[in-house]
């Protein structure tokens, strides 16, 4: 059952998918829920990168 409301006071980031069930398929159209799977992977991918990305702040450029 998603519950997106028990993710509130926690650092989660929540990416809903309208229509699309748990596995990422809209019943019916599989062009669109391959779409919908590359649109979340991405967002998967770029929020792992921003994690994994070092602080900018306090760096001093090598010379």
């Amino acid at each position: 059952m998603w519950r997106p409301e028990r993710a509130s006071g926690t650092a989660a980031r929540l990416q809903t998918v309208d229509r699309a069930d748990h596995s990422l398929q809209v019943p019916g159209d599989w062009r669109r829920s391959q779409r919908l799977q590359a649109d979340v992977f991405d967002v998967v991918e770029r929020r792992i990168t921003a994690l994994l990305r070092p602080p900018m702040s306090g760096l001093r450029p090598l010379i």
